[in-house]
């Protein structure tokens, strides 16, 4: 072993004249927030300073005392620390970070100071580093991250599908307050009957003890433990008026108003209490799932604004719960996002156990690596833990950068196409999507299913103008010709695609004169053809088939199923198949 201190040199960093944008010529400065996810990145012209280069490790050593980060160059703030490996042959600097990121608690129990934290620097530079080879130290170091990454990956996949159910909810029923689909409303009582629970002496009761089950997302599902629930007897009149039933849906009086959850429960007898209502629907009238949903987004946009009491702690009464009017769309559309919501949240819940087992994985190899106890058994079981389906690539384009990378792929297609006949906007925006799915990049996703397949209503403004405003073309009657910066394009596409350039090549010469409605077909396939696969359903020609022609009428009206299979069997030969990147593209509410 051997101490941290004859390892590193530890150089605390200082104060700057900082400025809130970058401008040419400054240099970035690192802060405590940089390291809790806060996106305020801040800059100085200062010419004296602690700069920390990408292989250095920076230490939040005032306040928010463990945090640390790596892999980013700029100057140390005066409430952090650069850590700079000494003998660079000897320890991995990389390995060192992985270690002290290990270590994290540790510092935060022996730090000091009564108001604001402080590291203990002795406890620091008496940390203990195990000797191992150079190789075994990068080793750990990647199959750390490689770990880190792949939880990563599951929260997104899991954030993804919450906000898919709430854009398919949105684009299938619209805002439950505005309406604007004009569905008829109806007054809580009239959509079934609910009830306010009260104080029981009872058997197996949910009552207070219920909060912390409402987790953060958008439909809350309970799954309590037999030891969360009270054991007591009471009378039969409550058992009766109390007692809950498989798809009862319970909504919190006070506090997260709005908050409300399906019972899956499957005890016999379970019943609930004060500060809970409980809404039984009229299974004619409404599906709980959809229920759900929309009080959820009723609530998040100021809908019980004009219910609640002026009492310092807010809470909905029975009585205005049953008055108030909310909106009913038909039976069978509430049956549609039902099936979608249960395939979602049968998912989510798959995903949610693998991340419970990627953490524990993590959490004993970070015990473990640093002993010398990694083993390839370890390696197999993180490649076992691994996504099947990814909505996130690897990618070198900085998030700050992906507008504008939309813009620069957007010139490329442009400059390539722009004296094809075929070229409509249509096509362009079908090229566009293609080779955002092929680079594997997400530049600033904002597709949803549109008759002409995967479209971008901000695609106009988001690229097709901002070429103009670039000086690279200006289109004029459907038609673009180049500006005084147009040879710039090439330059900015081998920065941030140049290492895809050979895939997004082959793409656009087979498509090269292609017409509009052959990169319709080709577009509309793959993005059902990827949703299939990130929703971890095996491939199937079929299931495909049926996806496209109920896309929307306009599928059904110029397609036939000739056109269909050769665009099809088109995919495969030249390997245009997709892998299950990018989010799920919003179901359609109707055909169009």
């Amino acid at each position: 072993m051997t101490l941290l201190k004859d390892i590193v040199k530890i150089e605390k960093g200082r104060k700057y004249n900082l400025l809130e944008e970058n401008q040419q010529g400054a240099i970035r400065v690192f802060q405590a927030n940089d390291f809790r996810n806060e996106n305020k990145p801040l800059y100085t012209f200062d010419k004296d300073g602690v700069l920390a280069q990408e292989d250095d490790i920076m230490l939040v050593w005032d306040g928010s005392v463990g945090q640390m980060g790596f892999g980013r160059s700029g100057y140390v703030g005066s409430t952090m620390v650069k850590l700079k490996v000494k003998n660079k042959k000897q320890f991995s600097s990389f390995f060192i970070y992985r270690f002290l990121q290990t270590k994290s608690e540790y510092l935060k129990r022996k730090a000091t100071g009564a108001t604001i934290m402080h590291i203990n620097r002795k406890s620091l530079e008496q940390l203990e580093i195990p000797e191992l080879d150079f190789s075994d130290q990068l080793h750990i170091a990647n199959l750390l991250s490689k770990a880190e990454n792949l939880i990563s990956l599951r929260k997104e996949s899991i954030r993804l599908l919450d906000d898919f159910l709430k854009s398919t909810f949105l684009e299938m029923f619209g805002d439950p307050i505005a309406n604007k689909k004009k569905w008829k409303s109806l007054q809580v009582s009239e959509y079934g009957e609910s009830r306010l629970g009260k104080m029981l002496d009872g058997k197996k009761i949910i009552g207070n003890n219920l909060k912390p089950y409402l987790r953060n997302s958008n439909v809350l599902w309970f799954g309590f433990k037999l030891n969360d629930l009270l054991e007591m007897d009471f009378d039969e009149k409550d058992r009766i008026e109390f007692s809950l039933r498989h798809g009862d849906i319970l909504m919190c009086e006070g506090g997260e108003i709005g908050r409300c959850a399906i019972w899956r429960g499957e005890l016999e007898e379970c019943y609930f209490q004060k500060a809970i209502h409980r809404i039984r629907l009229n299974k004619n009238i409404a599906l709980p799932e959809y229920f759900v949903y929309m009080f959820w987004l009723y609530t998040m946009n100021g809908g019980l604004n004009k219910y609640m009491g002026a009492a310092t702690i807010s809470h909905l009464t029975g009585e205005k719960l049953k008055k108030m009017k909310l909106p009913i769309p038909p039976k069978e559309l509430q049956t549609q996002f039902a099936k979608i919501v249960e395939k979602t949240e049968a998912l989510k819940t798959q995903y949610q156990q693998s991340l419970q087992e990627l953490d524990d994985l993590y959490g004993s190899l970070s015990q473990r690596a640093f002993r010398g106890e990694i083993t390839i058994k370890d390696e197999s079981l993180l490649m076992a833990a691994e996504p099947k389906s990814s909505y996130v690539a690897q990618s070198n384009i900085p998030d700050n950068k992906r507008g504008f990378a939309k813009q620069v792929l957007g010139g490329k297609i442009v400059s390539l196409f722009k004296d094809d006949n075929n070229f409509t906007h249509i096509k362009f925006q079908k090229l566009q999507y293609l080779a955002e799915q092929i680079a594997e990049e997400n530049l600033l996703w904002n597709y949803y299913r549109q008759a002409a397949g995967p479209h971008d209503n901000k695609f106009k403004y988001s690229v097709i103008a901002k070429l103009n405003e670039n000086k690279w073309f200006e289109e004029r009657n459907y038609m673009f010709y180049p500006l005084q910066k147009a040879n710039n394009v090439d330059r900015y596409y081998k920065n941030y695609f140049g290492n895809k350039s050979d895939r997004l090549n082959e793409l656009f010469l087979l498509l090269k004169n292609a017409t509009e409605k052959f990169c319709e077909a080709i577009a509309t396939i793959y993005a059902v053809w990827n949703n299939q696969i990130i929703l971890q359903l095996p491939y199937n020609k079929s299931e495909i088939k049926k996806a496209f022609f109920e896309w929307s009428n306009r599928k059904e009206i110029i397609f036939t199923e000739d056109e269909f299979e050769k665009a099809l069997e088109w995919m495969k030969k030249h390997n245009i198949e997709p892998i299950g990147f990018g989010q799920l593209i919003k179901e359609r509410t109707g055909k169009k």
